[in-house]
């Protein structure tokens, strides 16, 4: 059963890096409608999908593991660091 936030449960624990930065083929995130949701969910029944999140008007990025927050950040210092990340030139 998924925590409380929604996410599902691993089966085996992960580093928090390799949980937040780790790469798989075959691994896709998609953004869906609310009201496309169900249709959604019925296409993709067959495979391992799920809701991983949502989009909210708060202007921040949350990420939640098992019901625990692992990152709240407001969106302007994300994007701060991601354009400062490298110097111009």
């Amino acid at each position: 059963p998924p925590a409380p936030d929604g996410t599902p449960k691993r089966r085996a624990p992960l580093r928090i890096e390799r949980l937040l930065f780790g790469e798989s083929p075959s691994r896709f995130l998609v953004t869906v409608d609310p009201g496309g949701e169900p249709y959604f969910v019925r296409l993709f029944s067959a495979l391992p999908a799920f809701r991983i999140g949502r989009v909210t008007a708060e202007e921040r990025l949350r990420v939640l593991e098992g019901g625990v927050e692992l990152i709240n950040l407001a969106l302007p210092a994300i994007e701060s660091a991601w354009k400062g990340a490298f110097p111009e030139g």
